[in-house]
């Protein structure tokens, strides 16, 4: 059997083996496994990336409302140390308060009805020499001139060395009788010395 070339060779088909063939295969499933791949990657992410943001959405806000509540708590620390700091002078207060109210309170209700209490001070220093605290109360109460204070100022000097509430705590009241000027009126006016003792 003869074979007529005319197309000097180009014609005919070339005898391929298994071998090459599944290099063929090959070189073209390739390119295509890794593009689908690629395809498979690319979606993913498309539908992951949205997500993660959201998270991290989710996160930024939970730091920031975090870091609003630190800021908050770290204030309440502040404001707690501010009190606790006062805590000492505010007992301190309580403390004197509760101490002269009753002596205040007995002055006020055996007060002569007929005179003005003027001025009230309450005294408290600190005796070197006798290693204590020295307390007194100073008071200016007054009259008008043309009466006769003076039994008045005797019989309240005694109510209050007698007053239950003071007669243990007294030591002396002393009085200083004074003639002053009040406004358009004269009167007479006492000062009063209340010498209390060590403790209260």
């Amino acid at each position: 059997m003869f074979t007529i070339d005319l197309l000097k060779g180009q014609g005919i088909p070339v005898k391929t083996s298994p071998q090459g063939i599944a290099i063929i295969a090959t070189g073209v499933a390739v390119p295509f496994v890794a593009a689908l791949v690629f395809i498979g990657i690319y979606l993913h992410n498309r539908v992951v990336i949205p997500i993660m943001q959201n998270e991290l959405a989710v996160y930024e806000q939970k730091m920031q409302t975090l870091s609003e509540g630190v800021k908050l708590q770290q204030m309440f620390n502040k404001e707690k140390d501010s009190i606790n700091g006062c805590i000492p002078e505010v007992a301190s207060a309580v403390r004197k308060f509760t101490t002269w109210s009753p002596v205040i309170r007995t002055i006020a209700e055996n007060m002569p009805a007929v005179m003005i209490l003027n001025q009230l001070n309450v005294k408290q220093t600190v005796d070197s020499q006798a290693g204590g605290v020295v307390r007194e109360v100073n008071m200016n109460i007054s009259g008008n001139a043309a009466g006769n204070w003076d039994e008045e100022v005797k019989s309240f000097r005694n109510r209050l060395l007698e007053s239950s509430v003071l007669k243990s705590k007294l030591q002396d009241v002393s009085v200083a009788q004074q003639s002053s000027r009040g406004g358009e009126k004269d009167v007479t006016s006492y000062e009063l010395r209340m010498i209390f003792k060590g403790a209260m």
